[in-house]
């Protein structure tokens, strides 16, 4: 679909952008502004900016606007999904290590002996 409409040439003057300056950054805040109304994901907000996804969160840090925006209910949410997903990699992890013990899979050193060991793997 093609969109388009009149504005006077004082505006670009006065903005100091040619055409292609001004529609490329039209695009943008109005990206922006349906994209910070929760009207437009991410991605669909890229695609209207004219970017793909990666470059449009670029464009977001370098005009210095949040790319994620959660209330306080969300972050607290992400939160706790997180620390319940890093208490369980923790488990495994602890789980793991036990099962190797019981079969001796492991080696006794000092730390100084371990670092030359890994450093000898490189």
């Amino acid at each position: 679909m093609n969109i388009s409409f009149s504005i006077n040439d004082d505006i670009l003057l006065s903005l100091k952008e040619n055409a292609e300056e001004f529609t490329q950054n039209l695009r943008f805040i109005s990206a922006l502004t349906l994209y910070r109304k929760n009207r437009l994901s991410l991605g669909k907000a890229a695609e209207l900016a004219g970017y793909n996804k990666l470059d449009f969160i670029d464009k977001l840090r370098l005009e210095k606007e949040a790319i994620f925006d959660f209330n306080e209910t969300e972050m607290n949410e992400i939160v706790a999904d997180y620390q319940h997903l890093r208490e369980s990699e923790l488990m495994t992890v602890l789980a793991e290590s036990k099962a190797d013990i019981a079969v001796g899979r492991y080696v006794e050193e000092s730390a100084v002996e371990h670092l030359v060991r890994l450093e000898s793997m490189e």
